[in-house]
């Protein structure tokens, strides 16, 4: 596994969402990575529950930039995965979209 770190011109999202049918989540996940297959331009992704929220968890995607996330965005296995992530969640996933400025490996 490569410990690249992302630098200047990368493109992470963030979605943020609320369930308690998480465990639901890797089969969706599993699902979207076979069905998109070579066409998957993500580089890594983190999930992560919130402590101070149960129930609450945040998915941390980043991609080389932002044309290969619109591409991977515009791919109908992601909308298919947001249907799945979407009926398993309490309320609507938040998103947020972020050039990547600066990175530092500690």
């Amino acid at each position: 596994m490569s410990a690249a770190v992302s630098g200047p011109g990368a493109f992470v999202q963030i979605f943020e969402f609320n369930t308690d049918r998480i465990v639901e989540y890797d089969g969706i996940q599993d699902r979207f990575a076979e069905t998109i297959g070579t066409a998957r331009t993500t580089r890594w992704s983190i999930l992560a529950a919130d402590r101070d929220r149960p129930g609450r968890y945040l998915a941390v995607v980043e991609f080389p930039g932002y044309p290969e996330a619109m591409a991977n965005s515009g791919h109908r296995a992601t909308a298919t995965f947001l249907a799945e992530l979407r009926a398993i969640c309490d309320g609507e996933p938040e998103f947020r979209n972020l050039d990547v400025r600066q990175s530092r490996p500690y």
